[in-house]
């Protein structure tokens, strides 16, 4: 949450041109697939975060879930 908006009813995150939830689930191109691709490898500012295959099946479930 400190990067992205990641709920529905959020009304802040981060400023700094980081695509929301929302966007990032409205994107024609975003499939499991991609997500997963993106989750696995560091990206952009991203902190060094590393999610185990659950907390990426949960997360990708849940990006999916806004279309």
């Amino acid at each position: 949450m400190s990067c992205h908006v990641v709920e529905r009813t959020q009304v802040a995150g981060v400023a700094n041109g980081v695509p929301t939830f929302s966007a990032i689930a409205a994107k024609p191109t975003t499939t499991e697939a991609s997500l997963r691709g993106v989750l696995s490898q560091p990206h952009g500012g991203m902190p060094d975060v590393s999610l185990g295959r659950r907390e990426q099946d949960a997360l990708i479930g849940y990006i999916l879930s806004l279309r």
